[in-house]
């Protein structure tokens, strides 16, 4: 018996089959310093990479540089309100990664003025100031663009300091102060409010006895009290703001004082009158400037007031008059006789204000001179009234006509002419002192009407 015996054989592989896997390298961060605030500053990333990086950084604030597995990074100031952001861009042969880099903005806040906006209100005081506290981080320049105003800015207390001088003016006024912080630029409006000096009442009417008499003046700056009469003394007291005017007694028809007020650059008065209103009914009779003018010359003629008439002198005339007391009127009618002159006979006509209409024969139309008190200066006062009226379809008085009649009678067929023609006719009363008259009436005074009659106008 033969025996077969088989032979199993083992096949390995060969040296191609012995090689090992290697992974790709790793890009991870190990640290990072990610948010800066505005004022900017330096940091770096780290990373964990056994290959060579390089970083980048698309945007001019933030530059990096690279040393080993450290990117530097250098982030500059941020001088707006509005943060920023970006990416820097990490690579190694192998991989990238992004790493967000970010910066607060500025801050920066102030208080609202007096109107909700940036007006702020100062009083009219010498060295008034305010102070407005500032939110900010990037440090401030104040600038005053007024000459009246000083401002600057308070780093410790972080506030903005402004100053003005004395408004000594009865005007508010406006200034403007510049701030800058970052890249904010503004303005604040300053207002000052204007000085008070405010009196009760700009004139006083005292009676003839005297006494004393009291004005409440409203201030906010010192007041200096001057007067120009000696029958008054002035007390001012500061604190109450009453001014006492002690009055002597008058024994004179009336008289007038100035007091002068000034405060800061303002000066008011206060006109002082001593009269009784019923003593001048009693004074309304005496002498008399009759004025007028000629040629818009004034003119004015010597005339003395009785109870019935306004007679002139110099030409021997006297024209009927009826006195009103209680209303200090002197009344005079058209188409009354007043006196001769040479060989005609004067008649008083009126003529309207733009000399084309007249009375003619009528005897009903009236011009009435209203007295009052005018001031001549130096605290003297007179009686003074002018001429105003109507006549006829509502004609306004503008002058008395005194027409040459070859008779005693008011008939238009016997007017030869003009003897005179006063425009704007008035009574000024010679004063007590006749010297006190104004020099204007004495240069105005006439003696005579010259050569007349005038030949005869026409009117409507």
């Amino acid at each position: 018996m033969v025996l077969l015996a088989g032979v199993i054989s083992f096949t390995s592989c060969g040296d191609d089959d012995d090689a090992t896997y290697t992974a790709p390298a790793q890009l991870s961060l190990k640290s990072a310093d990610a948010f800066y605030e505005a004022a900017g500053g330096t940091g770096s990333i780290v990373v964990n990479s056994s290959e060579t990086i390089t970083a980048t950084s698309n945007v001019e604030w933030l530059t990096v540089s690279v040393s080993g597995n450290t990117v530097n990074l250098t982030v500059a100031a941020n001088d707006k309100l509005e943060g920023r952001s970006t990416n820097v861009v990490l690579k190694t042969a192998s991989a990238s990664k992004e790493v967000n880099i970010s910066q607060r903005g500025i801050i920066y806040g102030i208080p609202e003025g007096d109107a909700g906006d940036n007006t702020f209100t100062l009083d009219d005081a010498e060295n008034a100031k305010i102070v407005i506290p500032v939110a900010q981080t990037a440090g401030m320049t104040v600038t005053s663009q007024a000459e009246w105003l000083t401002a600057s800015f308070n780093s410790e207390t972080s506030a903005i300091e402004i100053v003005a001088a004395s408004n000594d003016e009865e005007e508010a006024r406006t200034g403007l102060v510049a701030i800058e912080t970052g890249s904010i630029k503004e303005n604040l409006t300053i207002v000052q409010k204007a000085m008070v000096f405010k009196l009760e009442k700009t004139s006083l009417s005292v009676a003839n006895a005297g006494g004393i008499e009291s004005v409440t003046i409203e201030h906010s700056k010192p007041v200096t009290v001057e007067s120009t009469a000696d029958w008054f003394k002035c007390n001012f007291n500061d604190k109450s703001g009453v001014l006492a005017i002690s009055v002597d007694e008058n024994k004179t028809l009336a008289r007038q004082g100035t007091i002068t007020l000034k405060s800061g650059n303002s000066t008011k008065t206060i006109s002082v009158i001593q009269y009784d209103p019923a003593s001048l009914a009693d004074q309304i009779v005496g002498d008399y400037y009759f004025t007028y003018y000629k040629d818009k010359e004034l003119k004015a003629f010597a005339a003395t007031l009785t109870e019935d008439a306004l007679q002139i002198p110099a030409l021997n005339w006297s024209i009927p008059v009826t006195i009103d007391k209680e209303k200090l009127t002197v009344s005079v009618k058209s188409g009354c006789f007043v006196g001769t002159y040479s060989s005609y006979f004067a008649y008083l006509l009126f003529i309207d204000n733009t000399g084309e209409y007249w009375t003619a024969t009528s005897t009903d139309a009236v011009a009435s001179a209203t007295l009052g008190l005018e001031d001549l200066g130096e605290g003297t006062l007179t009686l003074m009234g002018d001429f105003t009226g109507t006549f006829g379809d509502d004609f306004k008085f503008g002058s008395f006509y005194f027409g040459a009649f070859s008779e005693q009678t008011l008939d238009t067929s016997k007017l030869a002419g003009k003897l005179l023609q006063m425009s704007s006719p008035g009574l000024l009363k010679v004063p007590a002192e006749p010297e006190a008259a104004p020099k204007k009436i004495k240069r105005a005074m006439v003696e005579k009407i010259g050569n007349v009659p005038s030949s005869l106008k026409r009117f409507k």
